[in-house]
């Protein structure tokens, strides 16, 4: 509250750059701002420009955001944050009303993190990603449906909708040969390798044991029944264990300073247990 600059009685200001009341206001002829062009009205004397104009001019362009650290444009005047800083500053942190951690609010009314905001949701987005999916062949089709078919929607979250996304996505551009088979299930495994293909080798497993069954040594071809899983290094032998320990000082250690073909010297040295062999 100030006194108004033109009926001079105390009133609540409508602009930033001069104390005027609205009824004042609405009094003031209109013109065209010299700066930004539009019709407005309380043009600043001489300088033919409308209030808007006139803050943006006093304000600094960019500023040092004190949460980010970057230079952007404040949020408000003599604001210390920038435009997303100060959303996420407004909406505080404290205890997410879903899982109980100590985390910034993305929905402040509801104090969840974002996590837990996301998985409110991963239903509904789960089910607009199955309804409009488009995937060519009809039984890579009937595939999603068989793994849509097993899942608890009221525990859907984040982890469930990315790995059906992802097993979706994966049917749209590789075309699986009817019928499926676990030796087409394991020939496809092979070629995504990593904890990036994790969720769709997974997918494959369960769509394989919904349509198939547990997979048995006797519904794999010859060639793969010879292929057995690796063991654990910790359920071998003691001897067998000193031997990987060696090879792999040998690797971190001598492995730089040996020339080609000098490695063919390593065996004898890892079975005897001696010191690593002197190359030429």
């Amino acid at each position: 509250m100030a006194v108004c600059t033109r009926c001079h009685q105390m009133r609540r200001t409508v602009v930033l750059c001069v104390m005027i009341c609205e009824k004042c206001l609405s009094k003031e002829p209109k013109a065209n701002c010299s700066v930004c062009g539009r019709v407005r009205r309380f043009l600043t004397d001489g300088s033919g420009s409308c209030p808007d104009c006139v803050r943006r001019a006093t304000l600094p362009a960019t500023i040092e955001c004190t949460r980010c650290g970057k230079c952007k444009p404040p949020a408000k005047v003599n604001g210390e944050y920038c435009a997303q800083c100060q959303k996420r500053v407004n909406r505080g942190v404290g205890m997410c009303s879903c899982c109980g951690k100590e985390k910034p609010y993305v929905h402040k009314e509801d104090k969840l993190c974002s996590l837990c905001n996301l998985n409110r949701h991963s239903g509904k987005r789960l089910k607009r990603f199955i309804d409009t999916v488009v995937i060519p062949s009809e039984y890579s089709l009937r595939l999603l449906q068989c793994l849509v078919a097993t899942i608890n929607w009221e525990t859907v979250d984040q982890n469930v909708y990315f790995r059906i996304r992802r097993f979706g996505k994966f049917l749209q551009r590789h075309h699986v040969e009817s019928p499926l088979t676990w030796d087409a299930i394991i020939k496809l495994k092979r070629t995504l390798t990593g904890n990036k293909y994790k969720p769709l080798r997974s997918c494959l497993e369960q769509v394989g044991e919904l349509l198939l069954g547990v997979c048995k040594e006797e519904d794999l071809d010859p060639d793969l029944r010879r292929i057995k899983p690796l063991a654990r290094i910790s359920s071998l032998s003691p001897n067998i264990i000193a031997l990987f320990e060696k090879y792999d000082l040998w690797l971190r250690t001598e492995r730089m300073n040996t020339p080609a073909g000098g490695a063919i010297t390593l065996l004898p040295w890892v079975i005897s247990g001696s010191g690593a062999p002197a190359v030429d």
